[in-house]
């Protein structure tokens, strides 16, 4: 499932509803693109640790930024937009 994060935080608790929807569905993993690098960090936090869904983060990422958000716990997958 791929959920567009927001573009501001006032966004997120529609997001936050879409995760746990996703969830709920039986989703095995959380896909996370759009928004910005905060939103779709504290999305892809919202699925871990909520929900314990595994969660995949796309973005314009180099490769110590992508290393630093799995090695942190914030993502398990991170996937570059370049």
């Amino acid at each position: 499932m791929w959920i567009d994060t927001p573009a501001t935080e006032e966004g997120l608790p529609l997001a936050f509803d879409q995760v746990r929807e996703t969830a709920e569905a039986g989703s095995l993993l959380v896909g996370l693109r759009g928004g910005t690098a905060l939103t779709r960090v504290l999305v892809a936090e919202q699925a871990r640790l909520t929900h314990s869904l595994p969660a995949a983060i796309v973005g314009p990422y180099d490769d110590d930024t992508a290393t630093t958000l799995v090695l942190s716990g914030r993502a398990d997958l991170v996937g570059g937009t370049e």
